[in-house]
């Protein structure tokens, strides 16, 4: 089983690639245009969502235990919202590698990329809001501001791809990147950015504070 510090890890390591590869993308599009390069990138982006779905799951084993079925409910959602955020990626692969098994996928394409990334930034973001309500008053401050900073995170995230969902239901064809959100370089940047850095602060949480106000199933026993 793996430590809750070292799935945040992974999962900050995870988060801090996809950051990283969306800016360089929207300053230089199609610098990873190249096939090889762009199966890799694509490759390390699964990886990187496998990662934070990993460490939502962590989190369901050790902070939510079976006489707390809110925070057990809120984990579930985490672990839906990071596995619906594996989705999009996925259809990215089925656009570079084209195979049967992704046919379905890629049926469905513009449904997955516009509904999956809102819907999973509005799970993580109720997630990181009742872990947080929930240790409000408790054991441990930093951890608390620690959910804070994600629940603000997420919250965001969800905002900015509101619009992506308001114009495909307007019937305008988008994704979340500069330009195409109808937004100009300077406001992607700053709302990524916000995200980044409050998620990135969650995740740190987990690092910096391993063992304390961790509880689980185990414990409860």
């Amino acid at each position: 089983m793996m430590k809750l510090d070292l799935a945040a890890g992974a999962a900050l390591a995870g988060l801090t690639y996809i950051f990283a590869a969306k800016t360089i993308d929207t300053f230089w599009h199609g610098i990873f245009a190249q096939p090889a390069l762009a199966v890799s990138v694509v490759g390390l982006n699964i990886l990187a969502g496998l990662a934070q779905l990993n460490f939502y799951i962590q989190l369901f084993r050790k902070m939510a235990p079976p006489d707390r079925p809110g925070l057990r409910l809120a984990a579930w959602m985490g672990i839906i919202g990071a596995a619906l955020g594996i989705l999009p990626k996925l259809l990215a692969l089925a656009v570079l590698y084209p195979k049967p098994v992704f046919f379905s996928i890629l049926r469905h394409g513009s449904y997955l990329a516009t509904f999956c990334p809102w819907s999973g930034a509005a799970l993580l973001c109720i997630c990181c809001l009742v872990f947080f309500l929930d240790n409000r008053p408790g054991r441990d401050p930093f951890l608390s501001r620690a959910f804070g900073a994600g629940a603000a995170g997420y919250f965001v995230m969800a905002s900015v791809l509101s619009v992506v969902l308001v114009n495909y239901l307007s019937g305008v064809r988008t994704v979340w990147s500069a330009g195409q959100t109808g937004t100009s370089h300077l406001i992607f940047i700053f709302t990524a950015s916000f995200t980044y850095i409050a998620v990135a602060y969650f995740y740190a949480g987990f690092i910096r504070r391993p063992k304390r106000s961790f509880c689980s199933r185990e414990d409860s026993v």
